[in-house]
């Protein structure tokens, strides 16, 4: 029955997965994606003289689904990503295998 509960459990915290996502086209017309976890929507992380600023425009999107992002990103030619949510749901995918830490938060960009 534990086996049961734990999936289940897992199940429940997958649907809850929320982003905020912001579509931009470049010149190239090229996607860009700015997906952050939702928690983290118009915070300001710090970190000595780096600053990862949430609020902006550049990250003022629309809160989607694990699934909604995952069809996105099919169409996208670049990824600007930020938050544990995000950034292990794309190593597990393999669309990305580099992060870094700004203040304990993770972030990755990627290029198709």
């Amino acid at each position: 029955m534990s086996g049961l509960r734990s999936k289940t459990f897992f199940l429940l915290k997958d649907i809850k997965m929320s982003f905020i996502v912001k579509k931009h086209k470049a010149e190239s017309s090229k996607i860009i994606l700015a997906i952050i976890d939702e928690e983290l929507a118009g915070k300001k992380i710090t970190e000595g003289n780096k600053v990862l600023d949430l609020n902006s425009s550049f990250y003022k999107g629309e809160k989607k689904r694990k699934e909604e992002v995952l069809d996105l990103i099919k169409e996208a030619g670049c990824l600007n990503v930020v938050g544990n949510k995000i950034v292990d749901l794309l190593k597990k995918e393999k669309l990305i295998d580099k992060t870094l830490k700004i203040g304990g938060v993770p972030y990755a960009q990627a290029v198709f």
